[in-house]
């Protein structure tokens, strides 16, 4: 059975064969794929989605992931002049002469952006043989941050002068940074990745915003309260909110305990662009409450379940069901085989689908399918699909 994986964000091609590839049915979107110089036929034996770049890499290179500091301790420490594929930010330290820098780098390829001392940028660029990204000179020695990272009042005010940051994946501003403190505290902000931030930040921070940088900004209302995971809102967690506003790009899932007065007296409005499962009782106030018309809302009369990741129910799982329930797919949900349609009526009165459903008796996908509310996601009836592989930061073939 031949695998189909997700999206990958860098695909290492150096050392496969064909014969590595022929159990691959297709892969998503590549953000980077690595070749060996004049093998790039490789690519014509896979199905493969959009590619952002292919790097064909000479014998004797180093492969680099995530980013490469030199400072000149390095360089004195190299057996043999550096040759590099450098995958993520490459940053070289004030200390690094340019004389070693010369002598000890043959030659780097960059996928990513390079920080570098003002002084001794012209060597630096001249040992880039390939950038994917800015080179961006610098005086005063930049806070790097890698991942994921949130910058409060008490980091910004540690800056012991005006500092520029070098940000590679996702930065949030917290809750209690001013407009003053991006002001007096960054000189500018150099970004590749997601910019998290309240609404009123962001004059201050894409005015820090160098140009040689394309983050995404993901807008935070004022008065929001920001909430990052799913969120299952119970009786006692609903008291903890007191007329707040919620702003979420994940799903809310509402307990049936909870009385209307207690949600008009805790919520007054939600930002989200996922999904809310809530009680038939409360539908009609979350939909008054949501600030954007394409939130999608399930109403369950009595109990729902949530299913997450991979799950597999046979006909057995679904007769040992008490009662009806309404069905939450956010994962992937397997029917087997000896699954009956007497069972799927008797156990399922609802089906939201935001992921993917495989049912293997294809005979029963019409009955499956009548049962399904709210339709984001896929349903099939072909099992392959059950091998498939969810995104990849790195995959080695």
């Amino acid at each position: 059975m031949k695998r189909k994986i997700g999206n990958v964000g860098v695909l290492n091609l150096l050392n496969t064969t064909e014969e590595n590839l022929n159990d691959i049915e297709w892969i998503g979107n590549v953000g980077v794929v690595m070749v060996r110089k004049g093998k790039g036929d490789i690519l014509q034996k896979i199905n493969i989605g959009n590619i952002g770049s292919v790097i064909e890499v000479e014998e004797g290179y180093q492969l680099i992931q995530g980013g490469l500091t030199i400072t000149q301790q390095y360089l004195e420490q190299l057996v043999e002049p550096l040759r590099a594929v450098v995958l993520g930010a490459l940053f070289i330290e004030k200390d690094v002469h340019g004389e070693t820098f010369l002598e000890r780098v043959k030659d780097i390829q960059l996928q990513g952006a390079a920080m570098v001392p003002n002084e001794i940028r012209g060597t630096i660029e001249s040992k880039i043989g390939d950038v994917q990204g800015a080179v961006i000179g610098y005086d005063k020695m930049p806070k790097m941050f890698s991942g994921s990272h949130t910058l409060s009042k008490q980091t910004l005010e540690s800056f012991e002068t005006v500092t520029s940051i070098l940000g590679n994946g996702v930065i949030r501003f917290a809750d209690d940074v001013e407009a003053n403190d991006v002001n007096n505290h960054i000189d500018q902000l150099y970004m590749n990745g997601v910019v998290i931030l309240r609404a009123h930040l962001e004059p201050a921070v894409r005015k820090a915003l160098s140009s040689e940088g394309n983050p995404v900004f993901e807008i935070i209302p004022n008065g929001y309260a920001y909430i990052e995971k799913t969120l299952k809102v119970t009786r006692n967690m609903l008291k903890r909110f007191s007329h707040q506003k919620l702003y979420t790009d994940a799903p809310m899932i509402f307990t049936a305990e909870i009385t209307r007065g207690e949600l008009i007296e805790n919520i007054n409005n939600i930002h989200t662009e996922s999904y809310i499962v809530c009680p038939e009782h409360l539908e009609d106030l979350l939909l008054e409450r949501c600030d954007l018309l394409e939130t999608e809302i399930i109403s369950f009369e009595n109990e729902y379940l949530l299913v997450e990741g991979e799950e597999i129910w046979n006909n057995e799982t679904l007769l040992s069901l008490d009662e009806p329930i309404s069905l939450i797919v956010d994962g992937i949900l397997i029917f087997s085989a000896d699954v009956t349609k007497e069972a799927i009526y008797q156990a399922i009165s609802q089906i939201g689908n935001f992921d993917k459903i495989i049912v293997e008796d294809k005979q029963l996908l019409l009955h499956v399918k009548r049962l399904i509310e709210v339709d984001n996601g896929k349903i099939t009836s072909d099992t392959k699909e059950s091998e498939g592989t969810g995104n990849i930061g790195t995959l080695t073939l």
